[in-house]
């Protein structure tokens, strides 16, 4: 079953945003929102440079796993701010 291992990554991207999706409102309560702008515009354009060739070597398991890294990379930025 090709479904699998996509689904495997999937269901780790929804345990990673459960956590990094109240990151936004603790930049909106501390007063820095552009923190929160920079670094949607940093997971875009991550996503943007990695979606077409992960594709093209791993199909969807590639897929799933670019957009599974894009909260990973906000956490580790947000970590060593």
């Amino acid at each position: 079953m090709p479904i699998v291992p996509v689904m495997q990554v999937l269901v780790s991207t929804g345990l990673a945003r459960s956590t990094a999706a109240t990151t936004g409102y603790i930049f909106y309560a501390v007063g820095e929102p552009k923190m929160d702008t920079k670094l949607q515009i940093v997971r875009l354009f991550l996503l943007l440079a990695l979606i077409y060739p992960f594709s093209i070597k791993w199909r969807i398991v590639g897929v799933s796993t670019v957009v599974y890294n894009g909260p990973h990379n906000s956490d580790i930025m947000l970590r060593y701010r």
